[in-house]
């Protein structure tokens, strides 16, 4: 038996640990989950590279500027006076930046290590509508295709002289003309997928549509992810008496 969860138990995992996030403010356990979270995350290999991109590009200029604003530019916590605690501004900002960085460690730790075959079979077990299903699919399909399609705009950019090879100041500047022609590709791209798919009966295949159901080793880990949520929950109510 399997000691990873199944794909559909992946889903309904992260969609159960998400509320518990959002109201935790615990600030140890927040930064337990998102160490926790990041360690997952940096272990598999399809959620390396994007985990790694968001916490350097993303997740440390952010935090930083958090800590920068709460901490000494206000100077308190949101609905408190200015300069009043910056102390408390300090503790909001770190609550906000770990809990982001938990948020996205879940998420990616749950979907990134689902290939797009074992995504479409979750959500058909857990009963999520076809038409949402061809949605999400197409979000995960699309990702490789604009990141081919990115390429191949700016390579017809630099080849008629509009901007610099391997310059970042150009790429910026010309961001807006080069992310028109990427967005309406994508949109167009998705419609025809999901036509295509819907003519095809993508969804309706065989080894899409038999479910084995959850095992224990499933269940054990949605039971744990609703106490967890639960107790987050019981927390905050408490904590808001």
């Amino acid at each position: 038996m399997s000691v990873s969860p199944s794909a559909p138990a992946r889903l309904l995992c992260a969609a159960i640990l998400i509320p518990g996030l959002l109201v935790l403010r615990n600030l140890p356990t927040l930064a337990a989950v998102a160490s926790l979270a990041s360690i997952v995350c940096l272990s598999l290999p399809s959620a390396r590279g994007p985990h790694l991109k968001f916490v350097l590009f993303l997740w440390t200029p952010l935090a930083a500027w958090m800590f920068i604003v709460w901490g000494w530019i206000v100077g308190a916590a949101p609905g408190a006076t200015l300069h009043s605690s910056p102390h408390e501004g300090v503790l909001h900002a770190a609550r906000v930046a770990l809990r982001l960085l938990a948020l996205v460690g879940v998420l990616q730790s749950c979907l990134l290590s689902i290939k797009i075959e074992q995504l479409s079979s979750g959500l058909l077990a857990l009963k999520v509508p076809r038409p949402l299903a061809l949605v999400v699919l197409n979000v995960f399909a699309l990702g490789p295709e604009l990141r081919i399609r990115l390429d191949q705009v700016l390579t017809a950019r630099i080849a008629r002289g509009l901007m610099k090879r391997n310059s970042r100041l150009s790429a910026i500047r010309n961001a807006a003309s080069t992310l028109v022609p990427v967005v309406a590709w994508g949109f167009s791209s998705a419609h025809a997928r999901a036509g295509l798919w819907r003519q095809r009966g993508i969804l309706d295949a065989p080894q899409l549509t038999a479910s084995a159901g959850f095992s224990r080793m499933d269940w054990l880990y949605i039971v744990a992810a609703m106490c967890w949520t639960m107790g987050c929950l019981i927390a905050r109510g408490a904590y808001l008496w």
